[in-house]
């Protein structure tokens, strides 16, 4: 079984740049965990700050 954590985010990409590299190192002690980002058209650089942060 794997579990998913789901999070939205538009306009708010601050937030998630304050939580996600933590949320990550959490998730990472697990092996059926993945964490999901659904970008809802968000109007600052969430798609190029996860592409440049994330690469691997």
């Amino acid at each position: 079984m794997k579990l998913s954590f789901c999070t939205t985010c538009k306009g708010r990409t601050f937030h998630l740049k304050q939580t996600l590299p933590q949320n990550l190192k959490v998730v990472r002690q697990f092996s059926e965990v993945e964490l999901i980002v659904l970008n809802y058209n968000s109007p600052d650089d969430l798609d190029e700050w996860i592409r440049m942060t994330f690469k691997k």
